[in-house]
């Protein structure tokens, strides 16, 4: 085996690769996949092209000294279109890597969507104007980590703006397979990240969102970074997600860990434990464990009336007491809490400082559902 092909196979092991956030996935066997490129003859036997499928993405690496970017797009075109048409429907995409020959890190990774293959058949596109718009990433041997995660992001955005979730996903995991976890200060990736999760929510794929914000909160907590406003929004929609899924035990055991996390704790960040341990009660609340709900949202208002948290906030926490004691039957306790967070509620939407003022709008969503809870005691 000459050199080239000594390398392209360490690139790709034939038995497993490695994917974003330390997961691992079982990669199929790479022969069927090669054998459709070898014979599509699109790079020369002496580029060493190989071919493996990760989850939904099939990879491609590859050897090819061609300075012209163009040519190599409509090569990784031609080699996705040979893939598609030999597994229809089984790639979200398929990512073709050019490795300079002199073995150097630089590379060039081209990610060509299998939705552009099929319009590419049908012809609603051609190919030169496919080559035109593909994404595709310059990786040099100066780039720094963050570079090389920012680039790729990049090339995810494109993907999110036109809204295709499943592939910006895949870009941003070609990145973390090569490259390892994103770096500690990239706030680009979480906001990425938080717009995939939505958007994947949006369009009806909640188990992708759920994977998405896993992913988020993962990383968060090994980088031990979990205390800001991005953190704190990819917890409540993953607790969004598992509550609406009624899996109470997987939500408690995930906020019952961000309790005790020493940067989230009462001292350290006393607004995240506060946020955390309200939604810990709203799963006691869900699976009745009124006792420990209780004490967990009186410890809360104490918490934020201590703090001098917003009186929204605070208002809040008074209505979900009123939904613990009204789950309970405690008809006289449930209205008292409902009328004190109605009370607030009536003061902000009328108040002059800024911090807790609300529009007349919110204002009336949660008027509506207080009423409404009150008329069911």
């Amino acid at each position: 085996m000459n050199k080239r092909n000594l390398l392209i196979g360490s690139l790709i092991p034939a038995a497993v690769l490695g994917v974003a956030f330390g997961s691992i996935v079982q990669a199929q066997s790479a022969s069927g996949l090669t054998e459709v490129l070898r014979k599509a003859r699109i790079f020369p036997p002496s580029s060493g092209a190989r071919a493996t499928l990760v989850g939904r993405q099939a990879v491609i690496e590859v050897f090819h000294n061609s300075a012209d970017a163009f040519s190599r797009r409509k090569a990784a075109i031609n080699a996705a279109r040979a893939l598609v048409n030999y597994a229809a429907g089984q790639f979200n995409t398929v990512s073709v890597k050019f490795h300079e020959q002199s073995g150097s890190t630089s590379y060039s990774e081209v990610i060509v969507n299998a939705r552009d293959i099929t319009s590419l058949s049908v012809g609603t596109i051609k190919l030169d104007e496919l080559a035109a718009n593909v994404s595709q990433v310059d990786i040099g041997p100066a780039d720094s980590k963050a570079d090389i995660f920012n680039k790729y992001l990049g090339a995810a955005e494109k993907q999110i703006d036109q809204g295709h979730f499943w592939e910006a996903e895949q870009i941003v995991d070609s990145a973390a397979r090569i490259h390892g976890n994103p770096p500690e200060t990239n706030g680009r990736f979480t906001k990425d990240m938080i717009t995939l999760a939505e958007g994947f929510d949006t369009w009806g794929d909640p188990e992708r969102a759920e994977a998405v914000l896993r992913k988020i909160v993962d990383h968060r907590e090994t980088t031990n970074s979990l205390n800001d406003a991005d953190a704190d929004r990819s917890v409540q929609h993953l607790v969004d997600l598992l509550l609406e899924g009624k899996r109470y035990a997987e939500a408690e055991q995930l906020l019952t860990k961000l309790v005790s996390n020493p940067s989230l704790s009462k001292s350290a960040n006393p607004q995240a434990y506060a946020a955390n341990l309200e939604r810990l009660a709203q799963c006691h609340i869900a699976t009745a464990k009124y006792t420990e709900a209780e004490s967990e949202l009186n410890e809360v208002v104490s918490l934020k009336e201590s703090s001098g948290e917003s009186s929204i906030s605070l208002a809040k926490t008074f209505e979900g007491l009123g939904d613990l004691y009204r789950t309970q039957g405690k008809r006289a306790d449930a209205q008292s809490y409902y009328k004190r967070a109605r009370a607030i509620f009536d003061h902000a939407v009328v108040s002059r400082k800024l911090s807790e003022k609300i529009d007349y709008q919110t204002y009336h969503a949660h008027l509506r559902q207080i009423d409404e809870k009150l008329k069911q005691l």
